[in-house]
């Protein structure tokens, strides 16, 4: 397997990222941030059954909960929810059925960081492939491939995602052996996927025109490679630290997507919890209880904030010289 003979590549691109992520101290807070965000979501089901003692569904309309010796309606009779309370049952109040905002800002977080983690893997897969194939191929290939992705650049992504999700929110989509029901959280990640494909292809297809001319990939052209394997030991390797600076910008678009398409109600329906269908929930009662909004959009904020941090980190670890900038490896739309 050939290596670029620079010196930028003498070192893996993952250990040049992770070194630069050890010498950065915003970025040290930043996975500090993202890792108590990370934890805190996995542990939902532990916080709910153990501490808040209600599940995320269950709607508290009627109840009552002791507050300072009085009994203080959960929600009132004019529908404002009860605020912050700062012990186990409602630590951060209730919404306007009842429910707990803390049990649903975790398994919210639950909910969006697997919609945009399976969302990134898919447009990473995908448009990793695409991009090597049209980047390798050239011609016929590369023009096929290369029209296919400017009509999907040409939609804007939040009327396309918008478009999709209603279209696919009843029917679901049926992809060979494999269905994804209407409703289902599987079916998001994959219209945010295929919505990301775009911003991954058409950079690792300029990578991989560049990696092309290189010499050893003649050589192995000349000792008789067979086009498979030249992709994989020649090109892929020397693509991959592009690959590796992608993923955290697509995984911050992802999930800012995921909230959005929520929030207009294309994505999560309700009343499964996500970040975006919570802020929709708020948003109605923004005066009255504005902890409804004001949580789960600060959670969201932290959360894109810690990866645009380290997306600019792991990028600047992996081209010192600054001959890529977020707009050549994502660009503009």
């Amino acid at each position: 397997m050939s290596v670029l003979p620079a010196a930028s590549a003498a070192v893996s691109p993952w250990r040049a990222a992770l070194r630069g992520v050890r010498r950065n101290k915003a970025a040290i807070l930043s996975v500090i941030a993202l890792a108590l965000v990370i934890l805190s979501s996995a542990g939902a089901p532990l916080y709910a059954d153990h501490v808040a003692k209600t599940g995320p569904l269950t709607n508290h309309l009627s109840d009552y909960i002791e507050l300072d010796g009085q009994s203080t309606p959960v929600v009132e009779y004019d529908g404002v929810p009860i605020g912050p309370t700062y012990t186990g049952k409602y630590f951060l109040g209730a919404d306007g059925n009842g429910r707990d905002v803390m049990v649903r800002l975790l398994y919210g977080g639950r909910n969006s960081l697997l919609i945009g983690l399976s969302a990134t893997l898919l447009s990473l897969l995908v448009g990793g492939a695409l991009g090597i194939l049209a980047g390798y191929a050239r011609g016929a290939t590369d023009g096929l491939i290369s029209r296919a992705l400017d009509v999907l650049w040409a939609f804007p992504v939040i009327l396309l995602g918008s478009a999709l999700g209603a279209a696919t929110a009843l029917g679901g989509i049926q992809l060979g052996p494999f269905a994804l029901s209407g409703g289902s959280i599987w079916l998001i990640a994959f219209v945010v996927g295929l919505l990301n494909i775009v911003y991954i292809a058409r950079p690792i297809r300029g990578a991989v025109l560049s990696v092309g001319e290189q010499a050893y990939v003649e050589a192995a052209r000349a000792q008789g490679a067979g086009t498979f394997r030249i992709m994989r030991n020649e090109i892929f390797p020397n693509v991959s630290g592009t690959l590796l600076a992608l993923f955290p910008i697509i995984l911050t678009q992802a999930i800012a997507l995921e909230a959005a398409l929520s929030f207009l109600g294309a994505g999560v329906k309700q009343p499964k919890p996500s970040w975006g269908t919570m802020l929709d929930d708020g948003i109605d009662t923004l005066l009255a209880a504005p902890h409804l909004t004001l949580v789960p959009g600060g959670v969201l904020v932290v959360t894109i904030l810690a990866l645009t941090v380290l997306s600019d980190v792991v990028r600047d670890a992996l081209d010192p010289r600054g001959t890529k900038t977020a707009e050549t490896l994502v660009g503009a739309r």
